[in-house]
C-alpha cells in the first residue's frame, strides 16, 4: 500500500541549501549548482513558502547568483512587510480581548513568527489563531463583529476545534479556537491543565504554549489534522523549536504527554523526517521507532505538496460505498457545523454557494482528467492509509 520513493537530485540540492553545512561547505555546494538548478530551487521555495528563510540562509554566500539573490530578497522583504502588518492586528486583537477580560493564547504562526524565528520575516503566515476559553467563544465574536469583522460563511465554515474564519478589510482571516484539536484527540488533551502551562513573553503582554506543547501541537497538526501536506515549513517550525527551546525542554514531559495525547507515532516521524530533511538532531526520546521504510514513505507526501482536490469531495470519492459516500455528502452539506457555544453557524445555500466558488475549478479539472482524478484518488488513499497507521501509534 505504501510507496517509497527516492529523492530526486533537485530535491537533494534544494535541501542542502536548507541545511546548516552541507557536504564540502557553501562554496563547494552553490559552486555545483546551475541555472536550471536555481530554478528549480526557487520554484520549491515557493512551493514551500521558504523563500524568505532560503534568504537568510544564503544571503551572504558570494556564490550566490545576483538574479536568484535579488529574487530571495523580495520574498523576503514583502514577507516581513506583510507579517508586520498581520502583528499590529494581533496586538489590536490581544488588546482588544485584554480589555474585556478574555483570556487568549496565541498558536502557530504568530507564535512562531514573532518567538521561534529570529525575524518575523522569515515565518510566512496567513491567518491569526487564537486559544480562547470556549465560554469566551460567544462573546469574542460579537467583539469582532463590533470592530468591523464579518463571519465567512463560505466553504471553510466551523470545524471541531474553531470557529468559522472572522475576515476584515485590509487584514488576515482570524479563526477563534476553543480546542487544539478534533475528537478523538481532544478527549486526550486537558486544556486547563494546558492553559495553566502557557507562558507569559513579550513583556507579559502574551501568552503562549510551552516548550513541549509546541512541538506536540505542531506533529498533531502536521501529520494528523494536515496529513503531511503542509511541506516543508513545519520541519524548520520543529528545528526552530528545538533551537529555542532544546535546553529547557522536559523530556520525560514531553513524551508522557505525548503518549497522553496519542501522538507518539506523529512525534516520531516528525522528528524522522526532520532529521532525514533537515540533518538536525532530535532529541533522544524513549518514543516508538519508525521503521525507515515508513518514513521514505512519507517523504513524497512532504516534497510534492500536489494541488489536492477538496477534502470532503476526496473522502466522498475513496468512501467504498454509495451509502457511505452519500453520508459524507449530507454531512458537509446539510448538517451543519458548530452546535452551541455561540459558534457560528452556516447556512445549507451558504456553505453550498461556498464550495462551488471555493472549489468548482478544481472539481471541474479532476473531473475531465479522468487519468489524473484516478491518480489523485490513489494517491489520496496512499495518504490516507499513512495516517491511520500514524494514528495507530
Amino acid at each position: 500500500m505504501y510507496e517509497s520513493a527516492c529523492m530526486t537530485d533537485d530535491d537533494e540540492a534544494f535541501l542542502n541549501c536548507l541545511r546548516d553545512a552541507p557536504d564540502g561547505g557553501w562554496d563547494g555546494h552553490l559552486s555545483r549548482l546551475l541555472p536550471s538548478d536555481w530554478d528549480r530551487i526557487l520554484q520549491m521555495a515557493r512551493l514551500h513558502a521558504l523563500a524568505p528563510w532560503l534568504y537568510e540562509k544564503l544571503r551572504d554566500q558570494p556564490l550566490l547568483p545576483v538574479s536568484v539573490r535579488d529574487t530571495l530578497q523580495r520574498a523576503y522583504y514583502y514577507s516581513t512587510a506583510r507579517n508586520l502588518r498581520i502583528q499590529a492586528q494581533w496586538r489590536e486583537l490581544l488588546a482588544l480581548f485584554d480589555r474585556h477580560g478574555i483570556r487568549v493564547v496565541t498558536l502557530k504562526g504568530c507564535d512562531l513568527a514573532w518567538f521561534v524565528y529570529p525575524e518575523p520575516g522569515l515565518r510566512p503566515m496567513t491567518d491569526i489563531d487564537l486559544l480562547l476559553e470556549e465560554k469566551d467563544i460567544a462573546s469574542a465574536g460579537v467583539l469582532l463583529v463590533a470592530n468591523g469583522y464579518r463571519a465567512d460563511t463560505g466553504a471553510s465554515g466551523a470545524s471541531g476545534k474553531h470557529t468559522m474564519p472572522y475576515l476584515k478589510h485590509g487584514g488576515v482571516p482570524v479563526e477563534l479556537h476553543y480546542h487544539l484539536a478534533e475528537p478523538p484527540y481532544a478527549e486526550r488533551i486537558n486544556l486547563a491543565e494546558l492553559r495553566a502551562r502557557t507562558r507569559e513573553v513579550d513583556g507579559c503582554t502574551v501568552r503562549c504554549l510551552g516548550p513541549e506543547d509546541r512541538l506536540l501541537y505542531l506533529a498533531l497538526h502536521t501529520c494528523l489534522a494536515h496529513g503531511l501536506d503542509a511541506g516543508l515549513l513545519p520541519f524548520i517550525d520543529m528545528q526552530r523549536i528545538l533551537h529555542v527551546d532544546g535546553q529547557r525542554l522536559d523530556t520525560r514531559a514531553l513524551v508522557e504527554r505525548a503518549r497522553q495525547w496519542g501522538v507518539e507515532r506523529a512525534l516520531s516521524v516528525m522528528l524522522g523526517l526532520m532529521q532525514r530533511f533537515l540533518d538536525g538532531v532530535p532529541p533522544v526520546l524513549p518514543l516508538p521507532p519508525v521503521a525507515p521504510a515508513m518514513l521514505e514513505a512519507s517523504v513524497p507526501f512532504v516534497l510534492e505538496r500536489p494541488c489536492r482536490l477538496p477534502e470532503g469531495f476526496m473522502k466522498a470519492l475513496t468512501a467504498g460505498s454509495g451509502a457511505r459516500t452519500w453520508q459524507i455528502i449530507q454531512s458537509r452539506l446539510f448538517e451543519s457545523h458548530g452546535q452551541g457555544g455561540g459558534r457560528p453557524v452556516a447556512g445549507t445555500v451558504q456553505r453550498l454557494a461556498g464550495l462551488l466558488r471555493k472549489y468548482s475549478r478544481s472539481i471541474a479539472g479532476g473531473v475531465f482528467r479522468h487519468r489524473e482524478l484516478r491518480q489523485r484518488i490513489r494517491r489520496e488513499q496512499q495518504r490516507r492509509a499513512l495516517i491511520d497507521w500514524i494514528a495507530r501509534g
